[in-house]
């Protein structure tokens, strides 16, 4: 989890010159036949990230790595989020300009 955290802050650091609240998405890749015992927590990577004093939205989902199971709700919500994100930026954008 150090490694990640040392990544996410160089990651973090180098996006800190643009103004946008870009979201994180972690997919937690999850091999069944190694069986549960050799998985990071969902909880555990929450906290090794330190994610709950980002001030980005992010999220954290499960991705079955045989099938990819899981892959497709977390980029949902990534879409979701940017979709929002390029909204606000629109009407931020057009504000103050005449008709």
């Amino acid at each position: 989890v150090g490694v990640m955290r040392k990544e996410l802050g160089l990651m973090l650091e180098s996006m800190s010159n643009v103004n946008l609240l870009t979201p994180l998405l972690v997919l937690a890749c999850r091999n069944e036949s190694l069986g549960s015992n050799s998985f990071i927590s969902l909880q555990e990577i929450i906290e090794g990230l330190d994610l709950k004093s980002m001030m980005n939205p992010w999220g954290v989902f499960e991705v079955n790595c045989e099938n990819m199971k899981g892959a497709e709700k977390g980029l949902d919500w990534l879409l979701y989020h940017l979709t929002k994100e390029r909204m606000d930026l629109s009407y931020h954008s057009m504000q103050g300009q005449g008709d």
